[in-house]
């Protein structure tokens, strides 16, 4: 690692538990309360899981449709919506505006994910948006939960890899379902840079050994 001291890789390996304590569980939190309101996309994911032949890391990264849910939960819910930011390196033009050199250019995460020209029905939960089959009729640089090119997030894999094991073993032991005091649809706030859930996420717990 050639032009690399240790307080940098000290420091980047920091960033991994800093930036993805709060972005991650709200990831998690935001993709178990769209799966209580969906029992349909529940069941299916429960059923991929359920016949999967082990819990072993490599047995949940190659889940078709635990990934599609966590890619639509992104979308929907992306976890840094106003972070996605870079530095213009040259005077740029874009139509009557002039973007001078220096200047802080801000992706607007959120809107890109929920525009219709983009993303047909965009508040729609669909995971099947992300299935192998619809994969071509995506739009180039419409997803980016976790930003894109050469300084995307440093922990875009390791966060993922955390939330479809989460999920893996949640739903194996659970059946969530809506409670009274769900919240339908959720009031956001956005602290900062991160998206989260107003007034927390509440739901029932329901052990798979006493679902009906």
């Amino acid at each position: 690692m050639n032009g690399i001291t240790d307080e940098e890789i000290l420091a980047n390996s920091f960033i991994f538990l800093v930036a993805g304590f709060e972005t991650t569980a709200n990831a998690l939190s935001f993709t178990i309360d769209l799966l209580i309101k969906h029992p349909d996309v529940q069941e299916r994911l429960y059923q991929e899981i359920a016949e999967a032949r082990n819990d072993e890391y490599d047995t949940v990264q190659s889940l078709q449709y635990l990934d599609q849910v966590i890619k639509e939960s992104l979308r929907i819910y992306p976890p840094a919506t106003l972070f996605t930011s870079r530095i213009c390196n040259m005077d740029y033009q874009v139509g009557s505006i002039t973007i001078h050199k220096g200047s802080a250019v801000v992706v607007p995460v959120w809107d890109i994910h929920h525009d219709p020209d983009l993303w047909p029905n965009p508040k729609k939960f669909d995971p099947d948006r992300f299935s192998p089959a619809n994969k071509a009729s995506l739009k180039s640089m419409a997803y980016m939960p976790f930003g894109l090119g050469k300084r995307n997030c440093i922990g875009n894999r390791f966060a993922i890899s955390e939330v479809k094991i989460a999920i893996f073993r949640l739903l194996k032991e659970f059946k969530f379902e809506t409670c009274e005091k769900t919240e339908d649809p959720l009031t956001l706030v956005c602290t900062t840079t991160v998206i989260g859930p107003a007034n927390g996420i509440y739901l029932r717990a329901v052990p798979r050994s006493e679902a009906v």
